[in-house]
């Protein structure tokens, strides 16, 4: 028997399916036939999302510094002496932005990532740190979303 599966792009998509139990929704003298499904949200490892926070925060700290120690704008020789004692912040940045974007859960990924891609620009040696202000309210609503989990 053929079913509805779904609707993409306004086209009803047909199959052949094996469900166990349907809804019914009838719309005038058409009666359609589609799956029950459950949301099932994607599995997190709350330790390891826990742990890119703190660090993060880390980071953000350390950026702080950057933006104390060398104010926009500077020489090139202090971009040289920036980089040499900041450039780890960028780089490790970076790194967890690329961590964030494997995580399974959109809002935590965009959350992440975005927080990250913040902090990477705001330790730009170069920079006027304009993304600063960005990161810790992202890092807050990571951990807001964190305290909803089960």
């Amino acid at each position: 028997m053929l079913r509805a599966i779904g609707i993409v792009g306004g086209v009803l998509l047909l199959a052949v399916a094996q469900a166990t139990e349907y809804r019914t929704t009838v719309h005038g003298d058409v009666t359609i036939e589609m799956p029950v499904t459950e949301y099932v949200p994607a599995p997190i490892d709350k330790t390891e999302l826990v742990a890119m926070v703190s660090r993060l925060r880390e980071l953000y700290a350390a950026a702080m510094g950057v933006r104390g120690q060398y104010p926009y704008p500077q020489s090139v020789e202090g971009i040289r002496a920036c980089v040499t004692k900041y450039g780890y912040v960028r780089d490790e940045a970076r790194s967890i932005r690329e961590q964030a974007l494997k995580i399974a859960r959109v809002g935590y990924r965009v959350k992440l990532s975005m927080a990250a891609g913040d902090l990477f620009a705001c330790a730009y040696c170069g920079g006027s740190g304009k993304s600063c202000p960005e990161v810790l309210p992202a890092l807050d609503a990571v951990e807001a979303m964190l305290a909803e989990e089960p």
